[in-house]
């Protein structure tokens, strides 16, 4: 029996036993466009010939866009494995990606060259079984040599079949999807000759893989030299249960009065058994708005179970439709479970016209926006909560919201109110809005670092001082205290350490109110050290400004947070005017909540004029009829009318607008 070469060349299981056929293990590589590459191929032909009958070498995955890990973490899973403590240098692959370098493969090749003319192999491969989450392997030790002595079990999932979203290739084969155990390998001590060792390798299956294209690799090398001695494949099995759900939609959506939002889910049954999955939906959206949910182009009510075939794939929408008249926000969560699968899924998704608070989380790579949902949620206040890692936020969006709350946390490295930002902040701050703003770095990255200074932009719109005698990176003291008689800070004292909050005020900038702005906050007793400031209240101050040199997040308390963030807000509310941000339609508009219903149907309307709303059957039968003008709500008892479709009508003199409604009982 002949020995295989990781990378070169898999062997067909039968048994334990395997023959050398013309196909490879893995594609060791793709170029940036995905085409594939033969150079590795005739490189073969020319340098080893001997092996050009048992192996063909191709290039391993390095295309970013498939749906596998990054190709990144592959590389260095085959080069820690088979060159432990060697440095990367630069190999023929390097010829072939014309890329960056990947791993030595010279010595693969070399492997194998020296391997293929042995006629035994050291161990046998016996695959048990193959559960969702576990290989059971037994290893039968052919050489009296390897008893006693250390060995390495690996298990390979490759994949078939695959089709990149870019590039010239229609497909890829035995692309590596997941290495187990990761690393090091499984080491056991061989038994003694004859004798079965029992392994049990963990492993996590992705949802990412399409399991009938997919194969798994044993392998056992010599940790010493490298050497593969055995190796063997099989398909792999489908697991008895388990499903996905895929968001093909945003998690948010910003829209304009009147605009509609649809979230897609996608559900597959990934195993080998039809299960039970339930639905559950907790929609809290204003009462003028229609959410309606559609399984399968069927609309349903609510939750509910369905049953996902085999191989299954459904659909699942959700149509949400804004009112045309008024500012609001929509939160609608889904998750999913089953009846044998211990999947679980859980969706939160947000769409918002503006209104309220808008909060923008731009602290980079930080997880500090619990600090500020947690006491916003707490004062019951609606928000609409925006990653800035999602791109820039234009001022026209930041403008439709009352209030906006941004915070930078203590992320510098110049990407604090990057251009972009700086340049949304203005026209929203322009027209009048109310902005509260905190991070430890703000001042050191528009002005004391020095290399991408908007003197113009801290002085003008954040009201403070652009003199290096006026702004320092470090505040003396994290005991803030308040201004007596503030209507924020009045009475306020509490630290910027320790405590529950982030504690990561290290540099907490001291600023300098100018411009009109008064201070709020300073960085311990007796100090002149202004740790916050406020503008705006004045008729001639046409925006509202709250900035604090630190982090709110790094204040050392819940009920600290709870009673600052409060009180900024009810002051930034009563601070300068805004724009209307209610226009109203020119002409008549209707919507209907639920829908489908039961009994009970919530009509919402707007009516420039004297309008009339109706409520047909099917017939054309008149079952509602009222007189009505302005904007305003109406309940339709529909107890004693039959299950149907039902149509709601409002009309004036110039205009008519139609909505079906389904009553369900």
């Amino acid at each position: 029996m002949k020995k295989a070469a990781f990378i070169i060349a898999i062997l067909i299981l039968a048994s334990s036993s395997f023959a050398f056929i013309r196909q490879p293990f893995a594609e060791m590589g793709i170029t940036a466009g995905g085409t594939y590459s033969d150079s590795c191929m005739r490189y073969v032909l020319t340098n080893y010939p001997a092996i050009e009958d048992s192996a063909v070498l191709i290039v391993f995955l390095n295309n970013e866009n498939y749906l596998s890990s990054s190709a990144d973490d592959y590389q260095f899973f085959v080069y820690t494995l088979f060159h432990p403590g060697d440095t990367i240098v630069s190999t023929p692959w390097g010829d072939f990606l014309r890329l960056t370098d990947v791993f030595p493969a010279q010595e693969i090749i070399d492997s194998l060259h020296a391997a293929i003319g042995r006629d035994s192999s050291d161990f046998d491969i016996i695959v048990r079984n193959i559960t969702r989450d576990t290989m059971y392997v037994s290893v039968v030790n052919i050489d009296p040599a390897n008893s006693g002595n250390f060995f390495r079990l690996y298990a390979f999932v490759t994949e078939n079949h695959l089709h990149p979203p870019s590039g010239t290739a229609s497909e890829y084969n035995w692309v590596v999807r997941g290495v187990f155990p990761v690393y090091l390998g499984h080491m056991f001590t061989a038994p003694s000759v004859g004798d079965t060792l029992d392994i049990a390798l963990d492993f996590t299956r992705s949802y990412r893989w399409y399991t009938p294209n997919c194969e798994v690799v044993f392998i056992i090398d010599d940790p010493i030299s490298n050497e593969v001695l055995q190796s063997v494949k099989m398909a792999l099995p489908l697991p008895a249960y388990m499903y996905n759900v895929d968001n093909l939609s945003p998690t948010y959506n910003i829209l304009d009065l009147g605009d509609t939002a649809t979230i897609t889910n996608v559900i597959k049954n990934l195993g080998a058994n039809g299960d039970s999955i339930n639905m559950d939906f907790t929609i809290d959206a204003p009462i003028p708005w229609d959410v309606t949910i559609y399984y399968n182009g069927t609309v349903i009510s609510g939750d509910t179970t369905i049953f996902l075939d085999t191989a299954a794939i459904d659909s699942l929408k959700i149509v949400v439709i804004s009112d045309p008249t008024v500012r609001a926000t929509a939160e609608i969560n889904v998750s999913y479970s089953a009846l044998n699968a211990p999947d679980s899924f859980e969706f939160h998704y947000i769409a918002t016209t503006g209104g309220n608070i808008l909060l923008v989380d731009d602290d980079y790579r930080y997880d500090y926006e619990h600090y500020y949902t947690e006491v916003l949620d707490s004062l019951g206040l609606q928000y609409f909560y925006y990653n800035r890692r999602n791109g820039p936020l234009d001022g026209q969006i930041m403008e439709r919201f009352n209030i906006v709350v941004w915070f930078t946390g203590n992320y510098s490295r110049n990407r604090t109110l990057q251009s972009s930002d700086r340049s949304a902040l203005k026209y929203y701050l322009d027209r009048g809005g109310k902005l509260f703003i905190s991070g430890t770095e703000i001042g050191y990255d528009l002005v004391l670092d020095g290399r991408y200074t908007d003197y113009e932009f801290f002085e003008s719109y954040l009201r403070a001082s652009s003199d290096r005698s006026a702004l320092f990176d470090s505040a003396t003291s994290h005991e803030v205290h308040g201004v007596p008689g503030d209507p924020i800070s009045d009475g306020l004292q509490f630290s910027i350490d320790d405590g529950d909050g982030a504690d990561n005020s290290s540099y907490a900038d001291v600023i300098t109110p100018i411009a009109g702005a008064k201070p709020i906050f300073y960085y311990g007793p007796g100090t002149r050290e202004c740790a916050g400031l406020r503008y705006g209240s004045g008729w001639h101050e046409h925006y509202g400004l709250v900035y604090l040199g630190f982090g709110f997040e790094a204040i050392d308390s819940f009920n600290h947070r709870l009673t600052v963030m409060q009180r900024i807000i009810n002051w930034l509310r009563d601070s300068a005017s805004v724009a209307e941000v209610n226009p109203r339609p020119k002409t008549v508009y209707i919507n209907t909540s639920p829908n489908p219903f039961n009994s009970m149907c919530r009509i919402s309307f707007y009516a420039p004029k004297k309008a009339v709303i109706e409520i047909t059957d099917i017939t054309g039968r008149i079952v509602l009829r009222k007189n009505v003008e302005g904007r305003g709500t109406m309940i339709w008892d529909a107890k004693d009318n039959s299950s149907g479709v039902y149509l709601v009508r409002i009309s004036d003199e110039k205009s008519i607008m139609r909505k079906k409604i389904i009553l369900v009982k």
